[in-house]
């Protein structure tokens, strides 16, 4: 169960570091202030999908955003 559980954060820690990135664009450029105050889609499929499904409840307090839509498909 451990290397499940490793891989498992380690695709969402990636996972994280693009939102992270994205936030960051829209702050320099002035679109929100805040982390806070932005409302993140993400669009995802497969393992994925399966893995940010797992963790919903807590997707916000990890990506530091007000809210999390999921949605399944391809991106």
């Amino acid at each position: 169960a451990q290397p499940a559980l490793r891989a498992e954060f380690e695709k969402l820690f990636a996972i994280r570091s693009n939102v992270s990135r994205l936030l960051e664009d829209m702050r320099k450029e002035k679109k929100i202030g805040a982390s806070l105050e932005a409302q993140v889609q993400i669009t995802a499929s497969g393992d994925d999908f399966k893995i940010l499904q797992k963790y919903n409840e807590f997707l916000c307090e990890f990506f530091i955003v007000s809210k999390v839509v999921l949605n399944e498909g391809p991106l």
